[in-house]
């Protein structure tokens, strides 16, 4: 396992992230911080991510922290 920390979505150079992954191009979001946002916005806040993480050909899921 990997842990690859961003303080402000995916940083300024997601292309070190796509390297570090390796083959498996699967990833989990933990977005707790993300909680100050509200349940209204979080789907979207989630979507929006897993978006960004398909347009670099990785997987992505949540993994919610509770």
């Amino acid at each position: 396992m990997k842990l690859y920390l961003s303080s402000y979505f995916l940083g300024n150079n997601p292309e070190h992230l796509v390297e570090m992954i390796g083959p498996d191009k699967k990833v989990a979001i933990i977005m707790n911080a993300a909680d100050i946002y509200g349940n209204e916005k979080r789907p979207t806040y989630l979507a929006n991510e897993v978006k960004k993480f398909k347009s670099l050909g990785i997987e992505a899921e949540e993994l919610d922290l509770l």
